[in-house]
Formats: C-alpha cells, sequence, structure tokens
C-alpha cells in the first residue's frame, strides 16, 4: 500500500471508530507498527487527527470509554492560563527544597521554569520524569501501576513509594473543583494525591478556571492549608488562593 494511500485509510477508519490502537491500524494496513507511529505523527502535526498514548482519536471524537481525555489532547486547552499558573507556582519554590510534581498539563508546564533551580523531584508522571531528566535534575519516580491517559502511575506500590517522603512543597493538578471540594476521576490516581498532600508540608493545586463549578467522579481530600493557584478567583472557593 502506498503512504498515501495509506494515510487516507488511516483517517477514515479513525473517523468511523473515533478511538483506534496503533496496533488495530497496523492490522488494518498490513504495516508495521513503526510505519502507523510514523504516520500518526505526521497527521497529529497537520492537524488531521489527535495523537494519543498507543493510538489516536478522531478530532471531533465522541469516545466515552475513557476515564478523562488524553494528557495529549488535555494540553492543548487553556495552554495560556496554565502557563501562568505554572510559573507562579515555581515562584515558590526555594533552593534545597524537596517537592513533587503531580502529573498533569498544569503541573507539567513548570518544567521550563525549574531551570537553575536546586532542588530534588519526586513525580508519579513518568512523561514528566522524562523531560527532568534532560534538564539534568535529581528525580525520583513513583512505582505502580501506569495509567496510559494521565502518564501517571498509581496503585498500592506508589502509596508506600510516597511514604517514604515528607515533602516540602507538593503540586497537584485536579479535574474539578465545586464549591470548596476538590475532584477527579480515577480512585488510585485520587489516593495517590491525598496521599502526597498528607505527606507535604505546604500544597498547593495547580488548576486552571475551566474546571470550576465542576464536579468528577471521586472528591479527593485536601488538608486546610492546602492552597489554589488559578489565573481567576472562584466564586464559592473559600480556602487558601493564590491568583497567578
Amino acid at each position: 500500500m502506498l503512504k498515501d494511500e495509506r494515510r487516507e485509510k488511516i483517517i477514515k477508519i479513525i473517523k468511523e471508530k473515533d478511538f483506534v490502537q496503533n496496533k488495530v491500524l497496523a492490522e488494518l494496513t498490513n504495516s508495521t507498527i513503526q510505519t502507523i507511529i510514523s504516520d500518526v505523527n505526521e497527521l497529529h502535526n497537520e492537524g488531521q487527527i489527535i495523537k494519543v498514548y498507543g493510538g489516536a482519536k478522531s478530532l471531533n471524537s465522541n469516545f466515552k470509554k475513557m476515564q478523562e481525555h488524553f494528557d495529549e489532547e488535555k494540553s492543548r486547552i487553556n495552554l495560556g492560563a496554565k502557563d501562568l499558573i505554572a510559573k507562579k507556582a515555581v515562584e515558590l519554590i526555594e533552593d534545597g527544597d524537596l517537592i513533587f510534581i503531580d502529573t498533569g498539563t498544569s503541573t507539567k508546564q513548570m518544567i521550563k521554569y525549574l531551570i537553575n533551580k536546586n532542588i530534588t523531584i519526586v513525580t508519579n508522571g513518568y512523561s514528566t520524569a522524562l523531560e527532568l531528566v534532560e534538564l539534568d535534575f535529581e528525580v525520583c519516580l513513583v512505582g505502580g501501576v501506569i495509567i496510559p491517559s494521565t502518564h501517571a502511575t498509581a496503585g498500592e506500590l506508589s502509596l508506600k513509594f510516597i511514604d517514604n517522603f515528607y515533602f516540602n512543597k507538593s503540586f497537584v493538578g485536579m479535574n474539578g473543583l465545586n464549591e470548596n471540594n476538590f475532584y477527579t476521576t480515577n480512585i488510585k490516581e485520587a489516593m495517590v494525591k491525598e496521599r502526597v498532600i498528607k505527606n507535604s508540608e505546604k500544597s498547593f493545586i495547580l488548576m486552571d478556571s475551566s474546571k470550576f463549578n465542576s464536579k468528577n467522579k471521586i472528591k479527593v481530600e485536601t488538608k486546610n492549608a492546602t492552597t489554589l493557584i488559578s489565573e481567576k478567583t472562584p466564586s464559592e472557593y473559600k480556602g487558601n488562593f493564590i491568583p497567578a
């Protein structure tokens, strides 16, 4: 099959199925996984599909089986606000700090502002860890079960790993805020967030305003001292708040 013909078929399959794994695309086009990955990367960069972990989604996907959107998709949303929030968060970090950076698109924006900081970092985001290592940071990656959609590790092993630390500061992502309650979509990740906040001297939640007045499946318990950082002030929130 010629490349142009294969690419057209890939686009057609993804539009019909909403989400398709790379290995399925390889079978349907009689191609290698490496060829499909290359095609998917090109089509994603051209804006014809959305590349996600292990496959691709339609631009107008109605796929509802995922527990939440893939990080690759969320990273395009409210990027300016997330950048402001991340920059403000990094201003709170001091040399010598042991910090935790949660997986997520807002927390990941912190990386570029951490340069020249003399700190040690623990994270449950494996893509976050890779980017930090490239910048020569000392990084501890939390062990556990991999959650592909959020690039996170979670589970009982993660909780035991986190209990080995007491963080000066932790920076945590959430999926929703309703009144004074924070929410996420995955019970295993919720347990990690709660344990990290419990094991932190100071904890900060990074959240852009698009997530205000939104409930998700799982409520996350936070300490009273936990501080929200956002580019806008939530109208009904009565907790600690730092404007970005």
